[in-house]
């Protein structure tokens, strides 16, 4: 038996028997299935956490799946929450724009971090 909750997990029906003797107990779990391909976290790391204005620095996004494991292949799309402070590059190059504070932020599949 297979079943998919709302939160998208799919579901495998199992029956667990144990037989004594002459006695025999079922009694009924489920078990979940991962998909090995769904994003659980991503993660932003820079070498620096600081820049000068017309500065860059290369940052790096792991993405993880559910389980914690290293996803490869995924596309990340970068962002500034700050663009006149400090903006990135498509492929994650930060560079320091003005004075102030920005968050940058990787994301994929509707899951973000920074």
């Amino acid at each position: 038996m297979l079943g998919i909750r709302r939160s998208g997990r799919v579901l495998a029906g199992v029956l667990l028997v144990t037989a004594s003797g002459s006695f025999v107990s079922c009694g009924a779990s489920e078990l979940a299935v991962l998909d090995p391909d769904e994003v659980g976290s991503v993660a932003v790391t820079a070498p620096v956490t600081s820049l000068s204005v017309g500065e860059s620095v290369q940052l790096e996004g792991t993405v993880l799946d559910i389980a914690g494991a290293p996803l490869s292949g995924a596309s990340l799309t970068w962002s500034s929450a700050a663009p006149t402070v400090a903006s990135v590059s498509d492929a994650g190059l930060a560079e320091g724009v003005g004075p102030g504070m920005a968050t940058i932020s990787a994301s994929v599949g509707g899951v973000s971090g920074s």
